[in-house]
């Protein structure tokens, strides 16, 4: 465009990515800046003014366009279309951050934002095209709009549509989940709480996380997204029960979804890198979430969910696993199926005695070395996975898995005996056992021994606890 044409008020702000507002060579000034338009004021608009704007406008919509093409028209199910979006999303918000007072919409559009005016650029831009692609992208936007512009969203994806442009698989379920169950994890001096929701697109489940820090003003510190609620469920409820001051609770979407609003409309207070990156990109399907009505909540209970078990084994082992060195003895009896690989051992013994999985770890068998090869590490080691227990240790014999090699906790693991599976029972799971794991990081077993006295519920045990968190491993 020359300076002797309007530009459109709402194309100047389509230049600003990254936190730079790029001005193009010919792009003309706002008309709110009538002074500085050198066009004479009777010289006429022409149509060839018009298809050269036209044109113009397209080039500045088309990178923006492929940027959330890119991630959405590929997507299988809507969970992945929602992410990419609300990423793009964020991106383009914090570049645009500033616009407004660099260079201030016009009167008339007070209230909208520039990403409100690219939005609703990029929506009729995305109609011209005409394409599965384009048409992807109109959907995946449409609920992270509301009022009048969702409804211009929705109607120009189905104009597409109506021409004959194929929908994507998910364009009739996209923004619209049904609510499993959620459950708040805090601090019982107030301070920071995390709320859980496990959403569900049929049968595909995610859970969606999002953490408040009410001495930073009660905004979202952080949030992210879980495409495995069974897991994320037994860690937190794993956390609580390390915690003496956590509590752990489930509660109704409604009340949820109540304390999130409240907490949107805080300033957001992330404190590390990843905190300040994962707000932004998860803002926008925050935001949607919180527009989920209560009806499409499902009755929730207060266990873990329900998850599809495997087949029940033929034959379990029992094993006896010990942590070497521990006075009083610190132990867990298990029964696993007869097929478990080490691999999958590593897993069970993570749960069981409650470590985090954050440091290496190996195992010396009597048929040799396993674990995960590394060379920068210096683990010349055979690799674990797919390798049977049964391979590498008989009814009667005994391996070591290692732990975290600095603080070297080392479990002995007796194979104690091989039996038929009981019907209605899942493995792996936990019988037996005595006194609660030592905590992480504390300097292996004698740190953990001298300080004992100062470890509260150190004798604490619960075979039910453990296996109600081996039950994850049971799918």
């Amino acid at each position: 465009m020359t300076n002797r044409r309007r530009t459109d008020p709402n194309q100047r702000h389509l230049q600003v990515v990254g936190g730079t507002e790029h001005t193009p060579p010919t792009a003309g000034p706002p008309p709110a800046r009538a002074e500085e338009i050198s066009r004479p004021a009777d010289e006429p608009y022409t149509a060839a003014d018009a298809a050269e704007d036209a044109a113009e406008l397209n080039a500045l919509l088309d990178p923006f366009l492929g940027m959330l093409a890119d991630g959405i028209a590929p997507a299988k199910w809507p969970l992945e279309a929602e992410m990419h979006a609300s990423d793009v999303l964020g991106v383009l918000e914090e570049g645009m951050a500033g616009a407004i007072e660099r260079d201030p919409l016009p009167e008339e559009e007070a209230g909208t934002t520039p990403l409100d005016v690219l939005l609703t650029q990029l929506v009729a831009h995305a109609e011209r095209q005409r394409t599965p692609e384009s048409l992807a992208v109109l959907r995946a936007l449409s609920p992270f709009t509301t009022g009048a512009f969702r409804q211009s969203v929705d109607d120009a994806a189905n104009r597409v549509a109506a021409s004959g442009v194929p929908d994507p698989a998910w364009a009739n379920t996209i923004g619209r989940p049904t609510v499993e169950r959620c459950w708040r994890f805090g601090d019982i001096f107030g301070f920071q709480a995390s709320y859980h929701v496990v959403f569900a697109y049929g049968r595909r489940r995610h859970a969606l996380a999002i953490l408040l820090d009410h001495t930073l003003g009660g905004g979202i510190k952080d949030s992210w997204v879980s495409d495995d609620p069974d897991h994320l469920w037994s860690e937190v409820r794993r956390e609580s029960r390390r915690e003496p001051d956590a509590f752990l609770e489930e509660i109704p979407w409604s009340v949820a979804r109540a304390a999130l609003r409240e907490a949107a409309e805080r300033e957001p207070c992330p404190a590390d890198p990843d905190q300040v990156e994962d707000v932004a990109r998860h803002a926008h399907l925050v935001r949607s979430r919180l527009s989920v009505d209560d009806d499409a909540a499902t009755a929730g209970g207060t266990t873990a969910p329900a998850t599809r078990r495997r087949r029940r084994p033929k034959e379990v082992l029992q094993l006896k696993v010990s942590l070497k060195g521990s006075r009083p003895p610190i132990w867990r009896r298990l029964e696993v199926p007869a097929t478990i690989t080490l691999d999958q051992l590593h897993e069970v013994i993570q749960v069981a005695f409650e470590w985090t999985d954050s440091h290496l770890h190996g195992f010396e068998t009597p048929r040799g070395e396993y674990g995960v090869p590394d060379p920068d590490w210096g683990l010349d080691v055979r690799s674990e996975r797919g390798v049977r227990l049964t391979k590498v240790a008989e009814v009667g014999e005994k391996l070591t898995y290692v732990y975290d090699f600095g603080d070297d906790w080392q479990h002995v693991v007796l194979v104690e005996k091989i039996a038929p599976s009981q019907e209605g029972v899942a493995y792996p799971r936990c019988t037996a056992g005595r006194r609660a794991a030592p905590p992480e990081d504390c300097g292996g077993i004698w740190g953990y021994q001298d300080m004992l006295d100062a470890v509260p519920d150190a004798a604490h045990f619960s075979a039910a606890d453990v296996t109600e968190d081996l039950a994850e491993l049971a799918r």
